[in-house]
């Protein structure tokens, strides 16, 4: 279903995940139209004022604004993910490194959790007690994980008949900064 980018993105737009480069306000002046930039860069917009022409990207503000990976590659993790893919599996089918896949897994965990957490449907254990427990990041860090995966077990089971819609549902939902992380 998404054999390119293009494909990819005409996807995230058909489900409100991304918006039409023809229905993005420019960042820097408030016009509302972009265009693509180049077909080579079809994750990066440019603005159709005249006396503008700043660029921006398309993904910014979503799960793949940092990556530079490409869109379709990434929904197919997301797929591998939704049926609990080994690691392993994802880098024979996809060519790209272990870490990538773990680290994607890691996001789409931490977002599940944040949705969860917005709609009320998961409370983490009081990591403030736990970490007054031990001075130790690794086990705070390791709780957090153990957290994620918790959620994501919950959110499963909620959605278990429907985990690709809700899963898009939750990519629609969120906003995401590398520094601040998910915001539902």
């Amino acid at each position: 279903q998404f054999p390119n980018e293009e494909s990819a993105i005409a996807f995230l737009v058909s489900h409100g995940i991304l918006t039409a480069a023809e229905e993005t306000d420019c960042v820097a002046c408030g016009y509302h139209g972009c265009r693509r930039k180049s077909k080579a860069t079809p994750k990066s917009l440019k603005c159709n004022k005249k006396d503008c022409g700043k660029s921006q990207s398309l993904v910014g503000h979503t799960l793949f604004a940092n990556s530079k990976m490409p869109l379709h590659q990434i929904l197919y993790i997301a797929v591998f993910f939704l049926f609990q893919s080994p690691a392993a599996t994802v880098v024979s089918q996809l060519h790209c490194s272990s870490r990538t896949v773990n680290d994607f897994y890691q996001l789409f965990r931490k977002m599940i959790r944040a949705v969860l957490e917005a709609d009320g449907a998961f409370k983490a254990e009081d990591q403030a007690g736990a970490a007054a427990a031990t001075s130790d990041p690794d086990a705070e860090k390791k709780k957090v994980d153990e957290d994620d995966h918790k959620a994501v077990a919950i959110w499963r089971q909620m959605n278990n008949d429907s985990m690709w819609e809700a899963f898009l549902g939750c990519l629609k939902r969120v906003t995401y900064d590398s520094k601040e992380g998910f915001k539902v």
